[in-house]
């Protein structure tokens, strides 16, 4: 009972404990004398174990209700490759606000379109090629979020899309 009700809190290590993790910090010397403990009683009053004890209970997971993608591909007589690609995703699990329940909405869905161009140049030697390449990720520059970093239980940052981005490839096959 004692413990459901300790915080967080500066604690002295004992010899046993230094002495355990002395291979961590080579040699009992480098082992800190104290520690920071996190008690059960603030862990208890995190916003998410709240969330968990509902009747509802919490989704944990993240995940997005769809996630699609598609291709597009041709290739013309010349050793040219034209190629495009679709990406969609429903949007991940988040709260709407501080006082929501943890991944209780989503995020807005999002749709991206890339090209690709390849052409292959054959070698006079050894039947070697050299594809040389291009693509254009997010044609459209759409401004997504996969999370905010707020409102999700182990996130903590937000993660963006990729933005509207250019590269080149070249490929030696010999």
């Amino acid at each position: 009972l004692a413990m459901a009700c300790d915080r967080t809190r500066v604690v002295t290590l004992d010899t046993l404990t230094r002495k355990d993790a002395a291979a961590d910090f080579f040699g009992v010397e480098n082992v800190p004398r104290e520690a920071i403990t996190m008690g059960v009683a603030t862990i208890l009053d995190a916003k998410e174990i709240a969330d968990i004890n509902t009747l509802g209970g919490v989704f944990c997971d993240h995940s997005q209700t769809m996630t699609s993608s598609a291709v597009v591909f041709y290739r013309l007589p010349t050793s040219t490759t034209l190629s495009g690609q679709m990406l969609y995703g429903s949007g991940l699990r988040t709260a709407e606000s501080e006082e929501a329940f943890t991944n209780s909405s989503h995020y807005p869905s999002w749709t991206t379109f890339s090209a690709s161009v390849t052409h292959t140049f054959n070698l006079p030697w050894d039947k070697q090629k050299i594809l040389v390449g291009f693509d254009a990720i997010n044609l459209l520059d759409y401004k997504y979020f996969y999370n905010q970093g707020e409102g999700s239980i182990g996130l903590g940052i937000p993660h963006t899309g990729l933005q509207r981005s250019f590269f080149g490839r070249l490929q030696w096959f010999f």
